[in-house]
């Protein structure tokens, strides 16, 4: 039995180390027998970088930019023309806060479906900002636009379980399809300061009619660290 190619890729910076020793762990512990792991470091400056490289991760860089939304998309079409360029099948987006389970790419490919993800929860950094599902509906009151799930809709979505058809669940872990990149690049728009890559890829897909699915089945621990600490979002 052939089994595809898979790149897992994680962009990182600085403000990651919190959780990246269990994180590594996390990744080195997938069951799956053919598949390579890059981290993609964006910080400022090469300390973490060299720090990673030390510690026997593979890790590459790139330049961060004038923003997190620049480094983030920089780091995603780094592995994006990586997994062009070394014949990969698939890339599994799996943010470096993130926790999958060991099966995780068997999850995620048995659908055959070209973009696909797990679902994961969002905030809870603070009391102010509450935990809440990372899916993404188009919004039928406003053309064109998008929102996230509701709390009603999300356990209605879990009730009923498996396969779903979304406008987006973010990609933090998310598997995609090499044809799918070989049309798509990752881009930020500066105009809008709350808007990364994720959006506008999405709506991209949409746009370009390439569906995209949710594993209700699969949910992944995140651990985000307070989204207010990074200076330059």
């Amino acid at each position: 039995m052939k089994f595809p190619k898979v790149l897992i890729f994680s962009p990182t910076y600085e403000g990651k180390e919190y959780c990246r020793e269990r994180f590594v762990e996390t990744i080195n512990k997938i069951k799956y027998p053919n598949f390579d792991f890059i981290m993609i470091d964006n910080s400022k400056t090469e300390d973490y970088y060299n720090k990673l490289k030390k510690e026997g991760i593979d890790v590459r860089r790139v330049p961060r930019g004038n923003n997190s939304r620049e480094a983030l998309a920089a780091s995603q079409n780094y592995a994006r023309r990586y997994a062009l360029d070394n014949n990969y099948d698939y890339v599994l987006s799996i943010e470096s806060d993130i926790f999958p389970p060991t099966t995780i790419i068997q999850d995620l490919m048995k659908h055959w479906k070209p973009v696909i993800g797990a679902w994961y929860l969002i905030g809870g950094t603070t009391e102010k900002i509450p935990k809440h599902p990372c899916v993404f509906l188009l919004d039928n009151s406003k053309h064109g636009a998008t929102r996230l799930i509701t709390l009603k809709e999300h356990e209605q979505a879990k009730e009923k379980g498996g396969l779903q058809q979304v406008h987006g669940m973010g990609v933090g872990c998310t598997l995609i399809d090499i044809n799918v990149l070989k049309e798509q690049v990752f881009w930020c728009d500066n105009r809008f300061t709350n808007k990364h890559s994720d959006v506008y890829f999405y709506m991209d897909l949409w746009n370009k009619k390439v569906p995209v699915y949710v594993n209700y089945d699969v949910y992944v621990e995140h651990q985000p660290s307070d989204w207010s600490l990074v200076h330059d979002r």
